[in-house]
């Protein structure tokens, strides 16, 4: 598989998780942090109910495919995620298949998630195991509390747009109100914010 990595907004869409073993709880973890509907269906697991996750014990049949969104095969077995992913490939429903990846329609990267920003990595599926180590040396670089930075940022872009009119002035006081925000831990007062706005306004004027 060539995969090409893209963001997609997954909130409530329903995801069927066959498994319930240690790798369908990882995936199911990863699911719930972008607010997937998520309907596990095992024979065996001691994943308990919640809000948005239905846990159905049983052995996966065809029919367990109805109004499912995306498939995740997660038995512990690859010669039973493939022929799960089989019956999705009949059906016209991606499967990711955590026996194999390869035998699967998409990839679940290992993710980092705060408010706006997703960092995605992955090994397409030749080592898991190094793509949650690498999520790990780069979540360990991320500024403590960047999502609320880049919220504030995300506010201000209105702002910005309307008044200062070019690309490059704006490039510049996004790049400077960053620096401060990351330099205080997201506490620039507004005014300072203000101000930079306006200095790059008069420049953008002259």
């Amino acid at each position: 598989m060539k995969g090409f990595p893209f963001i997609i907004d997954i909130e409530n869409k329903r995801f069927l998780i066959v498994g319930g073993g240690r790798t369908a709880k990882r995936k199911l973890g990863t699911l719930r942090k972008f607010g997937a509907l998520v309907t596990v269906v095992a024979a065996e697991t001691d994943i308990a109910e919640e809000d948005g996750l239905t846990v159905i014990r049983k052995v996966f049949d065809a029919g367990d495919l109805a109004g499912a969104d995306y498939v995740i095969a997660a038995t512990g077995s690859t010669e039973t995620d493939a022929a799960v992913a089989e019956v999705c490939r009949v059906h016209g429903v991606p499967v990711n298949t955590a026996g194999d990846a390869a035998q699967g329609d998409f990839y679940l990267p290992a993710t980092i998630k705060d408010g706006p920003l997703i960092v995605a990595v992955s090994t397409s599926g030749t080592s898991p195991a190094y793509a949650r180590r690498l999520r790990e040396q780069i979540e360990a670089q991320i500024p403590h509390g960047i999502g609320e930075i880049l919220e504030r940022l995300g506010s201000l872009r209105g702002e910005l747009m309307q008044r200062i009119p070019t690309q490059e002035k704006r490039q510049a006081a996004y790049e400077e109100i960053l620096g401060w925000l990351l330099a205080d831990h997201n506490e620039t007062d507004n005014e300072v914010i203000r101000q930079i706005i306006g200095h790059y306004e008069t420049e953008a004027d002259e």
